[in-house]
């Protein structure tokens, strides 16, 4: 006597998201099929950061701290059969930006400025600065300034701080 085989075919997962970014990054998962399949299907995310979810269009996930964090999913269809798929996610880094410390500045000498912590810097307000779009820009201001600088990684990630520049101005001797 012979039994009948039914042959089913695994289904063909694939994951949407959006994109990579700053933490804290909030992604949005949906899960695919590149082929129909008609038969019920079961979804299970391990979304890399210790938590998991279920269905084909998970609640998003919040990153909130830097890293790169391993996506899989795995579909499974009513007579068992699996597929597997992975992806991945980077929340990148807001910089440290420091703009140096509250310093003196000798009227007509200028000093010059030192930020670190990002990969491109802004400078405002402009008065007083040999360049707004550089980490060590002169600062020659004619009186009491704030400076903000706001560093940008290359991931565009961004953060600020400030330093002020009081003016000493020259005095005659006789």
């Amino acid at each position: 006597s012979t039994n009948p085989v039914k042959i089913v075919a695994s289904p063909q997962a694939l994951i949407n998201q959006t994109a990579n970014g700053c933490v804290p990054v909030t992604v949005n998962f949906s899960g695919g099929l590149s082929l129909v399949d008609s038969s019920a299907l079961s979804w299970h995310w391990d979304f890399g950061n210790g938590t998991t979810g279920t269905g084909q269009n998970p609640a998003p996930v919040i990153y909130p701290r830097d890293g790169d964090y391993p996506i899989q999913l795995i579909v499974t269809n009513s007579s068992g059969c699996t597929d597997t798929v992975n992806s991945s996610v980077s929340a990148y880094p807001i910089p440290v930006v420091d703009a140096g410390i509250d310093t003196l500045i000798c009227k007509g000498t200028g000093i010059t400025l030192h930020a670190t912590g990002a990969d491109t810097y802004q400078w405002s307000p402009p008065n007083g600065l040999a360049c707004t779009n550089c980490a060590n820009p002169i600062a020659n201001p004619d009186s009491l300034t704030q400076y903000v600088v706001v560093g940008t990684t290359i991931h565009g990630c961004s953060n600020r701080d400030s330093i002020k520049g009081a003016v000493k101005y020259p005095f005659d001797i006789n």
